[in-house]
């Protein structure tokens, strides 16, 4: 057993180092390399390219966490391309090879870490995998519709404990309060690994 873990890591370092020398070299032109809280914590669709993905990690600062990347960290690294906030991939004060090394995990989806610029502007780093969630509202009960994982869910604001018809397995799931006035108590007992609220309430 231990024999085909070993196998399967190897084989996963190969196809991240072959996509290295693969991906298509970036840019300098193709590349906003000005980075600011405000264009990293915009919201999608205000403006099409004017969104920022405010994850570390997304070094070209584009819409998505991939080899670019990875090659754009590269190209940082020999001293190609300008430094950026959000090309510290692991989140350590430093751009080295061990932002690459995260990069990879993150594409790969084995990241134990992952750290992002939150909607108030915050740096906020959590652990992974999350499987229990307290959702205080509906914005964030959208999301997690669309990308099916309702059954991590734990707890739920009284709103949605009432749009049976918009949300129905959300809607049954345990009471912790209301939007604007959480119940820490009720939070606390369903142990929740991340609490999804609106940035400004409670």
């Amino acid at each position: 057993m231990k024999r085909k873990a070993k196998i399967m890591v190897l084989l996963e370092v190969a196809v991240v180092l072959s996509s290295v020398f693969l991906a298509a070299p970036v840019s300098a032109a193709d590349q906003n390399t000005e980075t600011s809280r405000t264009a990293a914590t915009a919201a999608v669709g205000t403006g099409g390219d004017d969104f920022v993905l405010g994850i570390y990690g997304n070094a070209n600062e584009d819409g998505r966490i991939n080899m670019q990347d990875y090659t754009y960290i590269g190209r940082i690294i020999d001293g190609e391309e300008e430094k950026n906030e959000l090309a510290d991939a692991n989140y350590d004060g430093e751009i080295d090879i061990a932002d690459l090394t995260q990069i990879g995990l993150i594409i790969l989806g084995r990241e134990s870490e992952l750290t992002f610029i939150d909607a108030s502007g915050e740096d906020v780093t959590v652990s992974l995998p999350i499987e229990r969630m307290a959702v205080l509202n509906t914005d964030f009960a959208e999301a997690i519709a669309v990308l099916d994982e309702r059954d991590k869910v734990v707890g739920v604001t009284t709103t949605l404990t009432g749009y049976t018809r918009f949300f129905p397995e959300l809607s049954t799931k345990t009471d912790v309060g209301g939007w604007y006035t959480p119940d820490i108590e009720a939070i606390l007992a369903v142990e929740p690994d991340t609490v999804c609220v609106y940035a400004k309430w409670p």
